[in-house]
């Protein structure tokens, strides 16, 4: 019990600290239970994963502190007919190896995560996507297998990887060795993989916050970050 409140209340003081944008130690070290199975953000539906993978990754939207869904790498979202969202994209954001994030990211996640995700399966998030449609570089329509009210919450677990870095580890006998410490765990999220150990202690390093973070104004507030699961 007091374990878990001593992580509760370490994630409280993350969160209040990147909202205000207050400079505190120049090292945080976050407790969790278990470390991911894998850095690929498409592997794996645990939560434990998806809380390394929202470090490295960004989606299209947010849960807000309301659970109301909030823009990520999406600005807006609406449905333009009874089977198609569209979403539109932010702009100026790029992955962490310079290249810009686009449309063709969008569409290529969304179907890179039926022939990548693991036992705990991530489909779940696209379950209800029939076709991806590129309208242009910041727009993007989803159709769906039916009437979907509920699309944008899906994807709040929607990972966003860069098109150009995966092409080549996204099958199940590559995807690994891509991601797992390699070149094909680029992201716009605020942080830089630097190295990794699985189910162990994860490290990272930034210098600057990016993507979706900083144009929504979040506010560095430590240079390195060590997630250890607590064993």
């Amino acid at each position: 019990m007091k374990l878990k409140k001593l992580i509760a209340s370490m994630a409280v003081a993350v969160g209040v600290t990147l909202s205000t944008g207050v400079v505190a130690a120049q090292t945080l070290t976050m407790g969790v239970r278990g470390g991911p199975e894998s850095l690929d953000p498409h592997y794996s539906a645990l939560g434990s994963h998806a809380e390394a993978a929202k470090h490295i990754f960004d989606t299209l939207v947010w849960s807000g502190d309301d659970l109301q869904i909030e823009p990520g790498l999406a600005t807006s979202w609406k449905p333009i007919d009874d089977v198609t969202w569209e979403f539109k994209l932010r702009e100026g954001v790029k992955f962490h190896d310079g290249s810009d994030f686009d449309a063709e990211d969008v569409k290529f996640s969304i179907e890179r995560i039926p022939a990548v995700s693991g036992p705990t399966t991530t489909t779940i998030y696209v379950r209800r996507v029939a076709d991806v449609e590129i309208i242009d570089p910041y727009t993007v329509h989803i159709k769906t297998n039916g009437p979907a009210a509920t699309l944008p919450y899906d994807f709040v677990r929607l990972f966003i990887v860069s098109a150009d870095a995966a092409k080549d580890y996204s099958t199940p006998e590559t995807a690994a060795k891509g991601f797992n410490g390699g070149p094909a765990a680029v992201g716009t999220g605020p942080i830089n993989l630097s190295v990794g150990s699985l189910k162990a202690t994860l490290f990272w390093s930034v210098s600057t916050i990016t993507g979706a973070a900083k144009a929504l104004g979040k506010k560095l507030f430590a240079k390195k970050f060590q997630m250890t699961a607590l064993v």
